[in-house]
């Protein structure tokens, strides 16, 4: 079984997008196509940031966006990434199997509910 590095995303009070140094398995420093699965809850912002990624980088982003539960059953089929955003219970069952780098696992967005 391949092991992908999932690539962490960082979004803050107005930084600009950022990703922890890329080990896409070359020490070249050439640009690369990096493939994102993302889960439609970041779909705006992605759009907006991957851009502005892409410009400061030389790297293109291939991003495709879904359900986070269908890029899960989707990986566990065999489907090749080099980044992903999921939520975290599915992150963490894929660095359970081994298909994610547990030290690349970064939360980069929280959402909440309040009771009325």
């Amino acid at each position: 079984m391949k092991k992908y590095r999932m690539i962490c995303l960082a979004f803050a009070l107005g930084l600009p997008f950022a990703l922890a140094p890329m080990s896409l398995g070359t020490a070249s420093a050439q640009a690369a196509e990096i493939r994102l699965l993302c889960s439609n809850g970041l779909r705006e912002v992605m759009e907006v940031l991957a851009p502005q990624f892409e410009r400061a980088s030389g790297h293109k982003l291939i991003v495709s966006f879904g359900l986070a539960a269908a890029f899960k059953r989707q990986i566990d089929a065999g489907e090749t990434f080099d980044m992903t955003v999921l939520t975290p219970p599915l992150i963490d069952d894929l660095i359970k199997q081994g298909r994610v780098v547990a030290d690349t696992r970064t939360v980069i967005a929280r959402s909440g509910l309040k009771p009325g």
